[in-house]
């Protein structure tokens, strides 16, 4: 495991200054360093963020990313620890050439949409399977209802799904299987693949008022009316489940 990246106060103003920002969002702003190197710095007020008590801190659960990149083979996660007087205060990251998020997917014919979303399975499967949560894949976050941004999801030129911000309030670490945040997760996930197959936003207001559209639109997308059905009862449906909707 590499040592932490020591900064001084003087070295982040300089990074602020001088180095081009790509992100900002609640806890904290993504900078490019050099070549594929981003550093990504906290704000002060979130830098031992937890979602709740079952969960590694932000510092321990970027020390078990880095413990754990040499099981998990299909994604990048934090890269190094950044330290202040010797407490975290960030992560590096590597940086990816694309400018597309995942629902630049929904221009594509449904096969295809299909296959990118099969190998997103593959990949979100691999993380769950060493306790990482990711509760915040689908386009609006519901714990934080007002935000609509795009997925923490990009995709390159090669149409590989390439999972993103794998730290603080977008992942979750635990030390052992949590059910709650395994359902949360495929939640989000459900939700994900089925706005990208059936090209809609699925608010909690457009469910509620317009249950036929929504079977209207997984019909048409070629999804079964019963597994589409349960996702309206349930907000989400199983693993198994999810890989038949995208069965080729």
């Amino acid at each position: 495991m590499a040592n932490p990246i020591e900064l001084t106060r003087e070295d982040i103003n300089y990074i602020k200054k001088h180095h081009r920002k790509l992100g900002s969002g609640v806890d904290g702003e993504v900078y490019h360093i050099k070549g594929d190197i981003l550093y990504k710095l906290y704000n002060e007020t979130n830098m031992t963020y937890q979602h709740s008590t079952n969960e590694l801190p932000r510092d321990k659960a970027l020390y078990r990313a880095l413990e754990l990149q040499k099981h998990i083979k299909h994604t990048n996660l934090p890269q190094n620890i950044i330290t202040m007087n010797n407490e975290v205060i960030g992560c590096t990251y590597k940086k990816y050439n694309t400018i597309f998020g995942i629902y630049a997917a929904t221009i594509f014919p449904m096969s295809k949409r299909k296959e990118i979303l099969s190998n997103l399975l593959v990949k979100i499967q691999e993380l769950l399977d060493y306790n990482i949560y990711l509760v915040t894949l689908a386009q609006k976050n519901e714990l934080l209802p007002l935000l609509k941004k795009d997925a923490n999801i990009l995709l390159n030129y090669n149409l590989e799904p390439l999972i993103i911000d794998l730290d603080g309030i977008s992942a979750i670490y635990t030390e052992e299987v949590s059910q709650s945040h395994y359902r949360a997760t495929l939640g989000s996930l459900s939700k994900l693949i089925f706005e990208i197959l059936i090209g809609q936003d699925l608010s909690y207001e457009f469910l509620d008022e317009n249950k036929d559209v929504f079977l209207q639109l997984s019909r048409k997308a070629g999804i079964d009316l019963g597994i589409a059905e349960d996702y309206y009862d349930f907000n989400y449906v199983d693993m198994e489940t999810l890989n038949k909707v995208l069965k080729r």
